[in-house]
């Protein structure tokens, strides 16, 4: 096919601002990683086996790329249907894979978002400007890189665009066709290679790290903390820092998956940008302990066997449950052999696993003789990462009369064959009750996900029929799970948005408790979107081929969304006796 003078220019242009190390266009592509929204690695090869691959290169401030977005949605929707794989790659010079994850969520991007941290992509591609596009084929080729269109210029934007660069690459790839004009120059802001913090002296352990992990990180990492290692001393965090790096400066650790941070929640766990570089900086600098005579004094933690003291009641599980060495187990279901002889008030709750390591997660739930379960019944439960529940303050459950306890119960194999119980410790209040501690569950069912779809979402809504103070927010996907929001519609006025997880965990499930109760009259409705990724790229997902609906097992999917609140005109004012937290007569 002879190119038009004009056309060759293009390609000169483009060609010449590339650096001397470049791909060639024709070129075929060496292996490179990137990063997905779940902090994990992933290769070409992760996406399955498309027609063409368009790698779309961006970051997330820079405006012409954000003008590009609607134009880019509609490309993938359109050549996603005849074989080609859309991805943006993120550029940003910041390695935060949560904030990439929330600009996804944010934009709707339905096609892949990855983190490309340390610019191997950007290197293996030879790309410069953002937003740029690289096309590679099946055999790993490099067919197209330059611009989407003409339309977004660096000076203006044109009504519409005078040639479709990437349409036209891409149609004439898909027709078995030579790329026309391989390669266009791009209008866009130019990439800034990723550095490492740079400090004029390393932080020293004594004065800046050792504070730093013992507000963030020793809740857990401690003997008897969730964490696999302790990090208590500077030996602790040398002998692991290079790790320490990496998950503190991709926002992988601490765990915290909300895009509202410290503002909103009160029990908010990740740290701030500066924070991160510190202790990248210290790892990057060798580590260096300082004057040990400055290291703060060591934290104490609770020594005793429970969080929430010494129980008044503890149920245990009858028998034991085998958990397999490998493999999933479906969810086991054990009532506890006990019923509650009169209404129960109960403010602390504690659930433990006889061997913490394969209990994933617990729910603690009570049914009546005779009546149907609803969502009100379920109680409590433990999550990775979570607290006991620990209320107080005149607020308490109350289990019913003639009830009996049930779980739920996941067991995570842990590589060694374990015979586990599960026990419950129970604390009754010494002050009058005043309120009695809900949950609003919201909740759908009836939903399908599509073989393959990566960006799946169902709705659901839940409305208070009184006025109510909420405490926090929940919510509970299986392995699809991708992303969830809680929106409040109060009477009368704007939605607010309350909580965005744009990476959700299913390895870590929390409440979200917020720093100042929020008061929502009767009549708000708390809407939610969730997200599902039943595609290839969900590494955790047991099968992209298999259309997906409700179950309860995590091969199945849920939509289980919890708003924790008390109503806000309720005034039992209850004694309980503290032996047995019953009610005692007014």
């Amino acid at each position: 096919m002879r190119l038009r003078p004009a056309l060759l220019c293009l390609a000169l242009v483009a060609s010449l601002a590339r650096g001397d190390d470049a791909p060639a266009v024709g070129d075929p592509i060496g292996a490179f990683t990137f990063t997905d929204i779940r902090y994990l690695p992933c290769t070409l090869s992760d996406l399955g086996e498309p027609r063409a691959t368009a790698l779309v290169f961006a970051t997330r401030g820079c405006p012409i790329a954000k003008r590009a977005l609607p134009k880019l949605k509609r490309l993938a929707a359109e050549y996603e249907a005849r074989g080609v794989r859309f991805v943006l790659v993120d550029v940003t010079p910041d390695p935060d894979v949560n904030a990439m994850a929330a600009f996804a969520l944010e934009h709707d991007l339905a096609f892949p978002v990855v983190k490309d941290s340390y610019g191997e992509c950007v290197r293996a591609l030879g790309v410069t400007r953002s937003p740029e596009v690289a096309v590679i084929d099946t055999q790993q080729t490099l067919r197209y890189r330059g611009r989407i269109d003409d339309q977004l210029r660096l000076g203006g934007t044109r009504a519409e665009p005078k040639r479709r660069d990437l349409a036209l690459a891409l149609d004439e790839l898909l027709g078995g066709q030579a790329v026309s004009v391989p390669e266009t120059p791009v209008d866009g802001c130019k990439l800034t290679p990723p550095s490492k913090p740079q400090e004029a002296e390393a932080p020293t352990y004594s004065e800046q790290v050792a504070p730093l992990l013992q507000r963030h990180c020793q809740d857990c990492h401690r003997e008897g903390g969730s964490a696999p290692f302790s990090l208590l001393s500077y030996d602790d965090a040398r002998d692991t820092g290079e790790m320490l790096a990496e998950v503190v400066e991709q926002g992988r650790m601490p765990p915290w998956f909300a895009v509202e941070g410290a503002e909103r929640y009160a029990n908010h766990r990740g740290l701030s940008r500066a924070e991160r570089d510190l202790l990248v900086a210290w790892v990057a600098g060798g580590m260096p302990r300082g004057d040990a005579a400055k290291e703060p004094p060591p934290r104490s933690f609770p020594s005793g066997e429970w969080e929430i003291g010494d129980p008044d009641l503890v149920l245990r599980t009858p028998g034991t449950v085998r958990v397999m060495a490998e493999g999933s187990m479906p969810y086991q279901y054990v009532m506890l052999p006990h019923r509650f002889a009169h209404d129960t008030w109960v403010e602390r709750i504690e659930i433990q696993g006889a061997h913490p390591e394969v209990l994933h997660h617990c729910n603690l739930f009570f049914m009546r003789p005779g009546k149907p379960f609803d969502s009100s019944q379920v109680i409590s439960g433990k999550v990775p990462g979570g607290p006991p529940l620990n209320l107080g303050g005149g607020v308490a459950v109350r289990i019913p009369k003639d009830a009996m306890l049930g779980l739920q119960i996941h067991y995570q194999p842990s590589g060694e064959e374990v015979q586990d119980s599960v026990r419950v410790g129970f604390r009754f209040p010494r002050t009058r009750i005043q309120k009695q501690f809900r949950s609003q569950l919201i909740e759908r069912r009836d939903f399908s996900i599509p073989a393959g779809e990566g960006h799946h979402r169902v709705e659901a809504s839940a409305t208070f029929e009184h006025d109510v103070i909420a405490t926090g927010l929940f919510g509970h996907m299986h392995l699809r799970g991708k992303a969830f929001t809680f929106t409040a519609q109060l009477p009368g006025a704007e939605p607010e948005r309350l909580l965005t997880v744009p990476n959700y965990s299913f390895d870590w499930q929390m409440a979200y408790v917020f720093k100042t109760p929020r008061r929502f009259p009767k009549g708000t409705r708390i809407e939610n979107v969730t997200l599902y990724d039943n595609s290839a790229l969900n590494a955790y997902n047991p099968d992209p081929s298999e259309a997906v609906g409700w179950g309860l097992q995590s091969q199945r999917e849920m939509l289980y969304h919890f708003v924790f609140y008390v109503r806000e005109h309720e005034a039992l004012d209850l004694a309980v006796d503290p032996e047995t937290g019953a009610p005692l007569p007014r």
